[in-house]
C-alpha cells in the first residue's frame, strides 16, 4: 500500500510514525542493585557493570565490560557535591582522541575474552549459594553469572 494512503487514514494524535521509526535510545544506566553496606552496582547501555563505593570513591571500579583497543582503564572516581548532595562521579583521566561510538563499543564487546554482554545490561541480582554470585541480564537475551 502507498505510504500516502496509510497516512491519510490515520488520526495524527496516534503518532503512528513514532511506532514505525522509534526515537533513538539515550545512553545511561538501566539497572541498579543496592548492596549491603551502601555500595551500589549499576549496569547500562555502555555494556559495563560498575561497583560504586560512595564512602571511598577511589575504591569504585568497573566489574566487567568491553575493553576498547587503545583505551585502558583511564577512568577515575571522585566525590563532588551537587546542591548539598554528595555524588560519586566517573571521569576520564585523559580525553579520548576520537569519539567512542556505539559501533566501536559493540565491536569490542564481540571480541572481549572475558565474556562481557553484547547489549545494554537491563537487570542485576545477587544470589548467595556457597558463595555470593552476581547475575546480570542484557537486551541481547544473555544471562551471565559472575563470581
Amino acid at each position: 500500500m502507498d505510504k500516502w494512503i496509510l497516512r491519510r487514514n490515520v488520526n495524527p494524535k496516534y503518532k503512528v510514525d513514532e511506532l514505525n521509526e522509534p526515537p533513538p535510545r539515550l545512553p545511561g544506566i538501566r539497572s541498579l542493585l543496592p548492596l549491603p553496606g551502601g555500595d551500589l552496582l549499576t549496569g547500562g547501555t555502555d555494556l559495563r557493570i560498575r561497583r560504586w563505593n560512595h564512602y571511598s570513591p577511589d575504591r569504585t571500579y568497573c566489574v566487567c565490560g568491553p575493553n576498547v583497543k587503545g583505551i585502558g582503564n583511564e577512568d577515575f572516581y571522585e566525590t563532588r557535591s551537587s546542591f548539598g548532595v554528595q555524588v560519586v562521579q566517573e571521569t576520564r583521566r585523559r580525553p579520548l582522541s576520537t569519539k567512542l561510538t556505539t559501533k566501536a563499543i559493540l565491536a569490542a564487546a564481540a571480541t572481549d575474552s572475558a565474556g562481557c554482554h553484547r547489549d545494554s545490561i537491563l537487570s542485576l541480582a545477587s544470589v548467595k549459594l556457597n558463595q555470593r554470585l552476581l547475575l546480570s541480564g542484557s537486551r541481547d537475551g544473555a544471562i551471565k553469572v559472575w563470581k
